[in-house]
């Protein structure tokens, strides 16, 4: 067993933060509190960024069996691991998709990706004789860094309460609002403003219509969505149909077919054998022509979509009980730089005039 997984075994997010307290409500764990400093120390090493507070791992605000750490690094460095990022999905409606690189530590990169299918036919030619050619063409998408900050506010009585389990509550809330914020960007990232440009609102999308005011889904808008990304991309890593809890809804009360089962079956969440994921991001107030309580269906995969951190896959945590000390609340400031990116924006098709009602 490594340092990483013996430190991991003994973390306490209710620790850190105690620790941290103007007046520490209990007393200190000296054990837990090594664990951190070990891990937010191996965060250092293996990024080379020094936080203003103290790293937390992602991982350590999901589970407490941070044994992934152990895996090449690929926590704090790298690509994630699969089974960190499976963990991920329940926080986020991409990152259990997304391409996720950790441990960044220079200025924007460019990611690569062919702008047209590559001609791959071959001939048969005479001895000596030279074959076919192709020149692929290439496009880039950026990936630049960009500051993620949450807060969460809570009550020392939270803190000190041996009732709550304030590991699960407060590690997961924080969690939660940084994946909120990501898939945020992903899908409808303005491109200014500080923010990444996010699938609806990029250029290159395409975008297929229902009708002249819109119209309620059918079995057919889901395969031709399939069909259209599909003639530019195979074959795909993680493909995924993404809809808002809405949309989800009429899909769980819309046949196939007269005489046949509904579109989304109440045993699972997949879609023609596509996983497809939910979240409250997908807007339900689009507009085309007189209707404009239209929502989006998008398809497509979410390898496509890159998330950048520069630094360790982890969270800056600064512990703030000055603020609020006269309310007896703590409050908790999380930062990260991230980046959001679509390499590819043809591995995704997308109708926006769903109607729902």
């Amino acid at each position: 067993m490594t340092q990483v997984s013996r430190a991991a075994n003994s973390f306490s997010l209710r620790e850190v933060i105690n620790s941290k307290l103007m007046h520490p409500l209990f007393q200190p764990n000296q054990k837990a509190l090594e664990s951190a400093n070990e891990l937010s120390e191996s965060c250092r090493q293996r990024s080379g960024v020094n936080p203003n507070g103290i790293w937390i791992p992602l991982a350590a605000m999901m589970t407490r069996d941070l044994t992934t750490l152990n895996s090449g690094g690929n926590a704090v460095t790298g690509k994630v691991a699969n089974k960190l990022q499976s963990a991920l999905s329940t926080a986020s409606a991409i990152m259990g998709g997304a391409t996720i690189l950790s441990g960044l530590n220079s200025g924007p990169i460019s990611l690569t990706n062919f702008a047209s299918p590559i001609d791959a036919s071959g001939a048969w030619v005479a001895e000596g004789d030279a074959g076919p050619q192709t020149e692929p063409t290439f496009s880039a998408a950026m990936l630049s860094p960009q500051t993620i900050t949450s807060e969460v506010v809570f009550s020392r009585n939270l803190l000190q309460s041996s009732s709550v389990d304030v590991e699960a509550e407060v590690g997961s809330e924080l969690l939660r609002r940084m994946m909120q914020q990501i898939d945020a960007a992903a899908i409808n990232g303005l491109g200014y403003s500080n923010q990444p440009l996010g699938l609806l609102n990029h250029s290159g999308l395409e975008v297929l219509d229902t009708s002249t005011d819109g119209a309620a889904p059918t079995w057919a808008d889901l395969v031709e969505l399939e069909y259209r990304v599909g003639q530019r991309v195979a074959p795909m890593k993680t493909p995924a149909f993404m809809v808002s809890p809405k949309l989800r809804k009429k899909l769980r009360c819309t046949a196939r077919n007269t005489g046949y089962d509904y579109i989304l079956s109440d045993e699972s969440d997949k879609v023609l054998g596509q996983q497809l994921v939910c979240s409250t991001l997908l807007p339900d107030n689009l507009t085309r022509g007189s209707s404009s309580a239209c929502s989006a269906l998008v398809y497509g995969d979410l390898a496509e979509v890159y998330v950048g951190f520069w630094g360790p896959l982890a969270i800056d945590l600064l512990v703030d009980s000055y603020t609020y000390s006269t309310s007896g609340k703590v409050r908790l400031i999380a930062h990260a730089e991230v980046g959001v990116a679509v390499r590819n924006i043809g591995a995704f098709a997308a109708y926006k005039d769903i109607l729902t009602a």
